[in-house]
């Protein structure tokens, strides 16, 4: 369902303002949600969208993010099966 291999974000380090792109492939249609979590464990975003098959694309703003690391969980899902993917990424401002 989710290429892991293939997911990633980018540019990290982002700078404060700039958007951060997460990208992946799937291998079949399914929603995606990416969830951020800050260095402590709490949560500072979360992001639904529906993925096609092959490369996606999600982007948004870190310019509310303090300086440090994330971890962002991207979860796809179909009727089927779930699987899930960690990526760190970094910010400063």
């Amino acid at each position: 369902l989710l290429a892991e291999d293939e997911t990633y974000c980018y540019p990290n380090p982002v700078g404060g303002g700039q958007r951060v792109h997460m990208r992946f492939s799937l291998m079949e249609t399914a929603s995606v949600e990416i969830v951020v979590y800050d260095a402590i464990g709490a949560e500072v975003e979360r992001i639904n969208a529906n993925g096609h098959v092959g490369e996606n694309d999600i982007a948004w703003s870190v310019k509310d993010y303090a300086s440090g690391i994330y971890l962002c969980k991207l979860q796809a899902r179909t009727l089927a099966r779930s699987v899930s993917a960690l990526v760190k990424m970094a910010v400063r401002q």
